[in-house]
Formats: C-alpha cells, structure tokens, sequence
C-alpha cells in the first residue's frame, strides 16, 4: 500500500468543501516522473498544489472570486501557466473548477489535439440539447 490508508466514502466531499467555492482548481496528469517538474511550475504561478505521486497527478487550487475584470485576467494567466507546465510535462490538464464567469468563452478542458472532433461528436451524441457541463464545449464557447 506504500503507507496508503483507506478513506471514508465522505472524504472527497470534505477535501472539495475546504478547498473552497471561489476557488479555481486544475487537474494536471503526466507520467509520475514530472511530478516534481509540475509542482514546481505551479506553485511559482502561485497555485497551492496536491500531488498524487504514483498516479502522476497534480492538482494546482488558485483563489478566484467570480466578479471582477482583475479576476477574468487572472484566471487567463492561470490557464496559461496550467497550459504552459502541462505541455512541458507532456502531460494534459483541465480545469476541474472555476466560477461560470470566468471560464465562459475560455478552452477548459486542455490543448486541442487530434481527439477534439471525436471529443465533439461524442458530447454532441450523448449530450444533444448541451445540458451537461454548460461552459465546458470542447472549444466550443
């Protein structure tokens, strides 16, 4: 278990609710060896990060209210410097949480690759009237 203990069904809920309402949260994934290299980037963005070592998971928490041009330009940065870590890792991010202000119009689910067209045509499929996830449409604002 590598010093890994279980966790009550409830602990997910509580970690979400101390992290914050007005909080933007990033999921960063690359291999386990650029964790570090990910850390490091985040935190000098200013982001408190979790890091899931042996899954090769970063999670970055910036604070981020949802009303102010100041917070819509900070939010830009943020996801630049996500994006930016992200693609020197070699890895992929999307934003896990942010006030709809902020992420209306903006790119949310990580780089555009070859997958966005299937990306789209399965959300389409499955979501055809866009009532899941508003805001977040593969690119689509």
């Amino acid at each position: 278990k590598l010093g890994a203990s279980d966790a009550p069904p409830s602990a997910l809920a509580e970690l979400r609710a101390a992290q914050g309402s007005g909080a933007v949260r990033f999921r960063v994934a690359a291999l386990p060896s650029e964790g570090k290299l990910l850390r490091g980037a985040l935190c000098a963005a200013g982001a408190s990060t979790l890091v899931y070592p042996t899954r090769g998971l970063v999670y970055a928490r910036f604070d981020a209210s949802a009303s102010s041009h100041a917070d819509a330009s900070a939010f830009a940065a943020q996801l630049a410097a996500v994006a930016s870590a992200a693609q020197r890792a070699g890895g992929t991010w999307r934003v896990e949480a942010a006030p709809a202000a902020l992420r209306s119009g903006q790119e949310v689910l990580g780089a555009r690759d070859e997958t966005l067209a299937l990306q789209r045509a399965l959300k389409r499929a499955y979501d055809p009237r866009g009532i899941l996830n508003p805001g977040r449409g593969f690119g689509e604002a």
